[in-house]
């Protein structure tokens, strides 16, 4: 079981078991998947995840391969950054050559493949061909324009054979220059195109100085001496390659296709290799008699003198995709269904994940391969959750197929739809589960009176509740429905032809009030929270606006907007806000389209926290959700490359000071981290003094959670004893909660 994390660190969330990469090193099987790296210990077998924590540059991987002479990995990202790391003394070093990700003359700069010869790394891109120099870590040379004319070509993969490097274009066959000191390959007129009777030609490698390469629609070729000669193996005859590689040791040529390995040996006789669990290889070495593979379904495989080939990924999200978050029952819960900008289904089948006791579960209908996967009926389109109490029983909204009913525990699932649950429209596309346990739902289409919104009645039967103007002559959809104090229902309609916003509350009477003209600064609204307050917050793309209690907006005759302040000026005034959510001490951490995460005090009027790509483990500037922990504070933020999350310093309060928790406890010699104090009454106050009394430190809790940096009023550094940890809440009770053991 993964350990929590401390206060102000980070983790990723990411998706694991579909490999791309791999690269095998004295000690460890690197490998990457879409938006993860991760490896595994050859000795110990312990699966260890690498990511920007650890110095990374980026998070979308393309390819990795691994210099032995100079002991260095090479890593490449779909964005065309480039990171080459070492391994010194247990500390992982990383030099960055970011000069193709940061190029504003390339328009693709995917990377497609490495090679190494001596001391160099040809990169085969979406744009030509990158030369590395691993010893200096620089880039040497470019070689561009290589296609027809000097136009742009992309280059699928390259090989050296013959003191020539040859590339695989897809499009124009196979091209060839001497490696030559005295050839200037970076004149386009210096590539040979070589003359074959295939020009599908996407992945090529070298074995014993021999070409190979494959077609898709013919097989494996092998090119020597000028002439290109078909082999005639069956299991490879008219696939789609994933890729063909030379082992290690240069002795074998290695084929991927899907639910295929074929290694081809010294005088070309294969030998075919099968297993459930091979579903789709996209690169596999050698190391001795071990068989390493890269599979995009089960992670690294592991294939030892001819046993069972075995999966090897950390435990994470099933796909990357993750639009909405929610905190539930100690749990966060992760659904990848979600809107195109029309507000029309993406149709995608990849379920839901939750994260609980720091280990994720990905439930899927479709999905029947994958280890520890928990089957669920087939439903698309999974968006909004939200959890009964008294059932203990999640809801799922999903945008084509009705409402998916989950008990985690006992591992049963239902679908209430148009058949069986006698919903007026299976196209859900949001659900809600109030405050008296009632679930409520939104239709993208409802009965004839057109409602959009219902509420389930004891007998399983639906009521419709109309809402007035919102849905006369612009089609409008319901894609966010909260609950306050007052148990009114507040729905966010979205209209798919400008994707401009309207609000609407109601109540369970039939009282509704369309917010048609409140002070926004833009129609388009993209979310809403509640906060502890009563106060509803309000994202637009140009903006961000509150109503004060909320829950009274039924009975007033006019809801007007407040302004938030920051710095003088309206708090993200022309921005995209994208994300809200609230934090056990009522502060606001919001997503900003493009420009990371803030978190701002309760008011919004002190900014606290900025998070981007840039400047910290962020995984993108684009924030689609944001889910808090309220136990422990950690923050998960969805975004485009997945979910990461940071461990923030306010929980949710209790009543009293009965489940206090103080770590770490003893403080370590050395540490440099904070002494966290979680578990406490709502905005206690904290006083630490040593046991005769002395007065060291005193600070006030956000939420329920205290922190303190173990140093005295002067800033030193404590010294060795016990200290006590008093607590006065809101009442003026005071209380001892603690004693704190202090080493240096």
């Amino acid at each position: 079981m993964l350990a929590q994390i401390p206060m102000g660190t980070w983790r990723t969330h990411l998706t694991y078991h579909n490999a791309r990469s791999l690269a095998i090193t004295p000690t460890r099987i690197y490998a990457v998947s879409d938006n993860g790296l991760f490896y595994v210990d050859k000795q110990s077998n312990e699966i260890v995840i690498v990511n920007k924590s650890d110095g990374l540059t980026d998070n979308q991987f393309a390819k990795i391969a691994y210099h032995k002479t100079l002991k260095k990995l090479l890593i490449t990202y779909r964005n065309g950054n480039i990171d080459i790391l070492k391994d010194a003394d247990n500390q992982l070093l990383v030099k960055n050559l970011p000069e193709i990700a940061n190029s504003n003359r390339l328009s693709a700069k995917g990377i497609n493949h490495i090679v190494f010869y001596k001391n160099l790394a040809y990169l085969s891109t979406d744009f030509g061909v990158v030369q590395v120099d691993m010893e200096r870590e620089i880039i040497a040379e470019s070689y561009l324009q290589l296609g027809t004319n000097g136009s742009t070509l992309k280059i699928w993969a390259s090989a050296v054979a013959q003191d020539s490097l040859f590339l695989a274009t897809g499009t124009e066959g196979l091209l060839a220059a001497s490696l030559a000191p005295t050839v200037n390959r970076l004149d386009f007129r210096n590539w040979k195109k070589l003359t074959l009777n295939t020009v599908r030609v996407r992945s090529i490698a070298s074995k014993n100085d021999k070409l190979y390469f494959s077609d898709d629609g013919l097989g494996i070729f092998e090119y020597d001496k000028g002439r290109a000669s078909f082999l005639n193996i069956p299991a490879l005859a008219a696939r789609n390659f994933n890729n063909i590689s030379s082992s290690s040791d240069n002795q074998k040529i290695i084929v991927c296709a899907a639910q295929l390995l074929v290694s081809i040996d010294a005088s070309n006789t294969a030998q075919s290799f099968s297993s459930t669990n091979l579903i789709s290889p996209q690169e596999a070495d050698y190391e001795g008699n071990t068989l390493w593979v890269a599979d995009s379904n089960n992670g690294v495989l592991k294939n030892a003198d001819g046993s069972q080939f075995l999966p090897n990924y950390p435990r994470g999200t099933y796909n990357l995709q993750a639009s909405h978050l929610a905190y539930m029952n100690e749990k966060i819960v992760a659904t990848s269904g979600g809107f195109m900008p029309t507000l029309q289904a993406q149709n995608r089948l990849l379920g839901f994940y939750v994260f609980d006791s720091n280990l994720w579960t990905n439930f899927n209908g479709v999905d029947k391969i994958l280890q520890g996967i928990v089957f669920i009926p087939t439903v698309r389109n999974l968006v909004t959750p939200t959890y009964a109490t008294q059932e203990q029983k999640l809801y799922f909204a999903t945008l084509n197929d009705g409402i998916l009913q989950a008990d985690l525990a006992k591992k049963q699932f239902s679908v209430i739809n148009t058949a069986n649950g006698n919903l007026p429209n299976n196209q859900v596309t949001s659900v809600l589960i109030d405050n008296r346990g009632i679930l409520w739902a939104g239709v993208q289409q409802g009965r004839g009176d057109n409602s959009l919104i219902y509420r389930q009645n004891t007998n399983g039967t639906w009521q419709p509740f109309p809402i007035g103007s919102v849905n006369q002559g612009n089609v409008q959809i319901p894609v966010q429905l909260l609950a306050d104090e007052g148990n009114n229902i507040w729905v966010l309609f979205k209209s798919p032809t400008d994707n401009s916003g309207v609000i609407a509350v109601l109540n369970e009477n039939g009282t509704v009030k369309v917010l048609e003209n409140i002070d926004l600064p833009s129609k388009n609204i993209n979310c809403m929270v509640l906060d502890k307050e009563g106060s509803l917050w309000i994202g637009t793309d140009k903006g961000l606006r509150y109503i004060i209690s909320a829950a009274a907006a039924l009975t007033r005759s006019q809801v007007q907007t407040s302004l938030v302040v920051f710095e003088q000026r309206p708090l993200f005034r022309d921005e995209n806000v994208t994300a809200l959510q609230i934090d056990g001490g009522n502060r606001k951490w919001i997503g900003v389209g493009g420009k990371g995460a803030w978190l701002f005090s309760p008011d919004g009027s002190e900014n606290l926290l900025h998070f981007t790509a840039q400047n910290s483990p962020l995984l993108a500037n684009t924030i689609q959700n944001i889910a808090v922990n309220g136990k422990d504070g950690e923050v998960f933020f969805a975004t485009e490359a997945g979910i990461v999350s940071y461990r923030s310093d306010a929980t949710e309060a209790s009543n009293d000071f009965g489940t206090v928790r103080i770590f770490p406890n003893p403080v370590p010699p050395n540490f440099q981290g904070v002494i966290t104090i979680d578990g406490l009454a709502e905005s206690s106050f904290i006083k630490i003094t040593d046991v005769t009394g002395r007065l060291v430190h005193e600070t006030q809790a956000v939420g329920g959670t205290a922190v303190w940096r173990g140093t005295d009023y002067t800033g030193r550094r404590a010294d060795t004893g016990v200290y006590l940890v008093f607590c006065t809440n809101k009442n003026g009770e005071q209380s001892l909660v603690g004693k704190i053991a202090f080493i240096n």
